[in-house]
């Protein structure tokens, strides 16, 4: 840990990082990409791999794009905001074929393309920092805050606003989204906190400024594990 290193990224995995090798040992490189050269320092080693951070690129590859959201280097919310949509597209492809290959089963492969690339997220799990919603920075349990998220529907934006107005000084620990694919959609909103709290004159608010909202659920969650993980529901509206 520490020691830096000259290398050349050799791929790009699912989770958007960069993968080469120092000696035997696969290193994943956060954020970079194929083709690139670059000076990286090592975070944290394992018997079979490591991690490591970009500390300069030497060569950047042609892959490459400038993030279109300026939270992207510190959010843990989205992968492949670095790279071109042909790129990511690649990336999926090319994960999904290694699968069977490597269960060696024989299949013929077509590629699907999603027609859109923002704001197409139905589902979301938004975390609060006591005043605003964002999403956890890569690895870590802290909240990167923000107002709009580009891949997020954009109604989910307006709820989390009025959820944290309204819980500013409450025990909130998250936001669940669900939105359905109807042209006239119906959403679920789930807010998860830490202790009990009254629901009822948040509710009102909510679906009277949103009424596609259908579903109201409430949950409270003192565990340290993830928020939804075994958390139990009730139904408010």
């Amino acid at each position: 840990v520490g020691e830096r290193y000259t290398v050349t990224i050799e791929d790009t995995n699912i989770f958007g990082n960069g993968v080469c090798h120092i000696d035997d040992l696969v290193v994943f490189v956060k954020g970079a990409v194929t083709g690139e050269a670059c000076e990286i320092e090592i975070s944290k080693v394992f018997p079979k791999y490591a991690y490591a951070l970009c500390h300069n690129f030497i060569e950047k590859s042609h892959h490459r794009i400038a993030p279109a959201c300026p939270h992207f280097e510190k959010c843990g919310g989205c992968s492949f905001s670095q790279v071109s949509q042909e790129f990511e597209n690649e990336i999926k492809y090319n994960y999904v074929k290694s699968a069977f290959d490597k269960q060696h089963i024989e299949a013929e492969f077509v590629k699907t393309e999603c027609p859109v690339s923002l704001k197409y997220r139905n589902k979301v799990v938004l975390f609060f920092d006591g005043e605003r919603f964002g999403y956890m920075s890569e690895g870590t349990h802290r909240v990167v805050p923000h107002d709009s998220c580009l891949l997020n529907s954009s109604v989910f934006d307006s709820i989390a606003e009025l959820t944290a107005k309204e819980f500013k000084n409450a025990p909130l620990r998250a936001l669940y989204l669900r939105k359905s694919s109807h042209k006239d959609p119906e959403i679920m909103v789930c807010p998860v906190f830490y202790k009990p709290v009254d629901m009822l004159a948040y509710v009102s608010k909510l679906v009277a400024k949103f009424p596609n909202v259908k579903t109201v659920l409430y949950s409270v969650n003192k565990e340290k594990d993830f928020a939804l993980e075994n958390a139990k529901f009730k139904v408010i509206y």
